[in-house]
């Protein structure tokens, strides 16, 4: 599914006057470097719990949204999701294509903005979840954006 940038940022528009979305805690990645990219905020809606875990059901439509500002361009923009496990699997049903959720190219120096729609499958276990997010430069995947959340999925 394909989203415009005018369409995530009136999506993000009215979930902010609406105060839908939740600045939810974050930790830095450890293979990241913070001259590299920078994360700002990072919210999830629904979620009504921070800054413990979010209480997402599953069977349910989520939004994730956050803000980062990469110290290099780039023409492309992947993304990947991971349970932030050792060996743990990519999370599937993502779309790595991050353009249609931020819009591209990335700039150096230039904040951006990523706001995902995210489908939370019945067939997902439940429990607490570390999660990992990863934006790279579509042609370099030695350059990129990291973060890592907590997420809480219930029955």
């Amino acid at each position: 599914m394909y989203f415009t940038p005018v369409f995530c940022g009136l999506l993000a528009l009215i979930c902010h006057v609406a105060g839908e979305f939740t600045v939810v805690p974050t930790t830095p990645c450890s293979e990241a470097s913070a001259t590299q990219c920078l994360v700002g905020e990072v919210r999830i809606d629904p979620c009504r719990q921070a800054p413990r875990p979010c209480r997402l059901k599953r069977g349910t439509n989520t939004t994730i949204s956050f803000e980062f500002t990469p110290s290099f361009s780039a023409a492309t923009a992947t993304q990947r999701v991971y349970w932030d496990k050792v060996s743990s699997p990519e999370f599937a049903d993502l779309d790595h294509d991050a353009c249609h959720y931020t819009g591209c190219g990335l700039e150096a120096g230039k904040t951006q903005t990523l706001l995902y729609p995210l489908y939370l499958a019945k067939k997902l276990p439940s429990g607490t979840y570390p999660i990992k997010w990863k934006v790279f430069n579509g042609d370099n995947v030695n350059e990129f954006c990291c973060f890592k959340t907590t997420i809480y999925l219930k029955p």
